[in-house]
């Protein structure tokens, strides 16, 4: 990511293997995780409408699909 100048922003990505060499003055490197990450909640309750209690125990996992973290970047940069 570009700290400066009219640039400034994220840029296109490619994924490389080896080092890759950056200022550290006017560019930001971030890093996404992009394995399969699993979030476990503890179980709550919910109340239905017709008065209906349910017991729920989730687990969440997800993963970014190869090559898209830097579109999650410019989505969430924006909001910040």
């Amino acid at each position: 990511m570009k700290l400066y100048g009219t640039e400034k922003d994220v840029q296109d990505v490619s994924l490389v293997t080896g080092r890759v060499w950056y200022n550290p003055l006017t560019e930001d490197v971030h890093e996404f995780p992009t394995y399969v990450q699993t979030i476990n909640y503890d179980p709550f309750t919910v109340n239905a409408k017709d008065g209906s209690v349910f017991n729920v125990d989730l687990t969440l996992s997800f993963k970014v699909k190869d090559g898209n973290n830097p579109l999650i970047f410019k989505n969430t940069a924006k909001i910040l």
